[in-house]
């Protein structure tokens, strides 16, 4: 009995997981586990070149900064 209240709550964890990253992509979020949320790609100092720290994230690096890790 203790094994399927268990495998249960891994199921119900897992589904909820499931949601939450689908409803993220359908509202546009770009990159679900930055800070800012849905609003980091948005942000006007990346359009005016700023660097990725003003974010907070890592979804704006180049590629060689994405080497380097």
């Amino acid at each position: 009995m203790a094994d399927v209240i268990v495998l249960l709550v891994v199921v119900i964890v897992f589904i909820s997981a499931v949601r939450y990253i689908l409803k993220a992509k359908k509202n546009g979020v770009k990159c679900i586990g930055c800070p800012a949320g849905g609003s980091c790609c948005k942000c006007s100092a990346h359009k005016e070149g700023a660097p990725a720290a003003t974010c907070g994230c890592s979804c704006h690096k180049t590629a060689s900064e994405q080497k380097k890790q």
